[in-house]
């Protein structure tokens, strides 16, 4: 019986290659029914399987019957997912500019919006999140697709340790919440994303640009938000992660910060906040390339600090009363006009008019 399912299968595959090679006229509608087909097929093959494993006996005879029956489902997975993506391109979509009958307002309309593309997961735990949330969307939470549909977008979309998690899981409806528990055990949980968002917090790159400066900032953000998804507030672990932050910022900047807002150093959302700040200020100081030279470093864009701007105004004051102290000096040196003769002598030497003693 197991044979006649397959043979079917195989049937229906040539099948669905012909309608796909109608390039004037493809018959839509039966290439759907045949993906239906298919699997309600895979799934009494599946049964099958199972029956015809248990009753193996020896080692070497399961493991050539679980290579056959992984290659016959890959096969058949593969043509679902060409059949799938040959509806996806050829099924009509409805013009923005179409006239819509007010009669038929209340017929429903079918409307292919932009196909969603979903990033594979390949075991990193700083990607589940995202990952999962756009699965769950689109595929797990999808009324519309079978378990089995759904087992077979899973194993498309896992790649790397992901995809060997759940590589001994066959193609079945049964497997399908499975397979989603051995991942959420594996990659999932509460505290391995924790431990993840915070090792990589501890992890970024010093800054030594601008441009590094901008990622510096973006990559502490999407971390920090992440752990607020996993309900771990920065209260609890601010005071660790703020001095491992001003340790790789450059010093005239945690100056400028510290100036800027004096509670950065005890508050991780008031130095968010004025990284933030400054990173605008900087990147809006730097109108054009041409004001710039290429590498500029942090160093050579940040303003002179208040200790360096002090130390120039009492030098410049130093200069003033040295200009002025030799003023005066001169002054006395240079003999002034009598008021009695005109003459250049003091009063009190004037020959003309004596003064009395």
């Amino acid at each position: 019986m197991r044979g006649a399912y397959k043979g079917h299968c195989i049937q229906a595959i040539k099948r669905a290659d012909c309608i796909m090679e109608d390039k004037e006229s493809p018959n839509l509608t039966e290439l759907e029914a045949i993906i239906e087909r298919l699997a309600r097929r895979m799934e009494e093959i599946s049964i099958l399987d199972n029956k015809i494993v248990t009753a193996l006996g020896k080692e070497e005879d399961i493991m050539e019957e679980t290579d056959q029956t992984l290659s016959f489902q890959d096969t058949i997975h593969f043509g679902i997912l060409k059949m799938r993506k040959f509806l996806a391109i050829n099924q009509p979509t409805v013009s923005p500019f179409h006239y819509i009958n007010p009669e038929q307002t209340k017929q429903n309309i079918h409307v292919n919006f932009p196909k969603l593309q979903i990033q594979p997961f390949n075991g990193n735990p700083l990607e589940w999140l995202t990952f999962w949330d756009s699965f769950r969307n689109a595929v797990h939470e999808n009324d519309s697709l079978s378990d089995i549909d759904k087992m077979n977008y899973l194993k498309g979309m896992s790649a790397n340790e992901a995809a060997c998690a759940i590589a001994g899981l066959p193609i079945t409806s049964q497997n399908y919440g499975k397979a989603i528990e051995l991942l959420k055990e594996r990659f999932g949980r509460k505290q391995t994303l924790i431990n993840a968002h915070m090792e990589s917090l501890s992890k970024i790159d010093s800054p030594t640009d601008i441009h590094n400066l901008r990622r510096f900032y973006d990559s502490c953000e999407t971390n920090i938000r992440a752990l607020e998804t996993l309900d771990v507030q920065t209260d609890s672990y601010g005071g660790l992660l703020i001095p491992t932050l001003l340790k790789k910022l450059p010093v005239e900047l945690r100056r400028t910060i510290f100036r800027a807002n004096p509670n950065a150093c005890s508050s991780l959302n008031d130095l968010r906040e004025t990284l933030c700040k400054e990173i605008e200020i900087i990147e809006s100081s730097q109108t054009t390339e041409e004001t710039e030279p290429a590498g500029a470093t942090l160093d050579d864009i940040f303003i002179p600090t208040a200790n360096a701007l002090l130390t120039k105004s009492q030098q410049h004051q130093a200069s003033q009363k040295g200009k002025y102290t030799c003023a005066r000096i001169s002054e006395k040196n240079e003999t002034t006009a009598c008021i009695y003769c005109d003459d250049k002598h003091r009063e009190d030497k004037c020959q003309t008019v004596k003064l009395p003693v």
